[in-house]
């Protein structure tokens, strides 16, 4: 049996049919998705502003990944490589080939060029303004890359203990430093909580009631959108450690 991966190609007809219904016209543009969505806006940010530039737009450009960013080289609780590698199989079984340029000409010559498949990988690269949204200790990750064997849920039939919740907070602690050229960009905005969630931007409550240093998604988006008129926000905000949200703590305001 043979297998045809088409993802390119459906990539490049949805431009091409989002052109023919006037996006080549469109002031504003923002490219967004939410989990594997999240992770193809890192992949394709600086390519879909290049692509709109090359059919003449004039657009204002900017990506919103949401929850994309998947830990790379991060081993599960019990110290074993999964994710990492099971994604590197994916890139090299289905011939990815739409990354970032700017990751992908760095591993030139290389054998990883793969890594470019990863969010974490991409993010020192792309030059296309982002706005980002991403829970450090998403509930997706959590099962799927830390590969927690309990529940996060303190009334759950197997909660986690001591030494698992040691590992949610070394793991948030490990995507803020992922993180780094995100924190230290002088044009990019972004609210990363610490709420057991998987998105933001499709979640109601999340996007408009979430709060971090005081601030919404809605809020912090819009200040860094509008080029920050309000001078008591941050566009920018970062959420403390595990659990220290009373936003996130047994409230209705995240989807648990």
């Amino acid at each position: 049996m043979t297998l045809h991966f088409r993802g390119a190609d459906i990539f490049n007809a949805t431009f091409n049919r989002l052109l023919a219904l006037g996006m080549g016209a469109a002031k504003e543009v923002i490219l967004k998705g939410c989990s594997a969505g999240g992770l193809a806006v890192y992949l394709h940010c600086d390519l879909f502003a290049a692509m709109l530039r090359a059919a003449g737009s004039a657009a204002r450009v900017v990506c919103m990944p949401d929850a994309g960013f998947f830990r790379m080289d991060y081993d599960t609780v019990a110290g074993a490589p999964h994710y990492t590698p099971e994604q590197q199989w994916v890139f090299e079984a289905q011939g990815v080939v739409q990354m970032d340029a700017g990751c992908v000409a760095a591993h030139a010559g290389s054998n990883d060029t793969w890594r470019c498949f990863f969010a974490e990988a991409n993010l020192p690269f792309i030059t296309t303004p982002l706005f980002v949204t991403q829970d450090l200790v998403d509930s997706w990750q959590m099962a799927n890359v830390l590969a927690l064997p309990c529940g996060m849920d303190a009334n759950g039939k197997n909660p986690c203990n001591a030494t698992y919740l040691a590992a949610v907070q070394q793991f948030r602690d490990s995507m803020l430093a992922a993180y780094a050229p995100l924190v230290g960009s002088a044009t990019n905005g972004g609210f990363l909580s610490t709420c057991y969630q998987h998105c933001h931007q499709n979640l109601q409550n999340a996007f408009t009631r979430e709060q971090v240093q005081g601030q919404t998604v809605q809020e912090t988006f819009w200040n860094w959108w509008s080029g920050a008129p309000n001078k008591t926000m941050k566009t920018l905000v970062i959420d403390g450690d595990w659990r220290s949200n009373a936003f996130c703590t047994d409230s209705p305001y995240c989807e648990q």
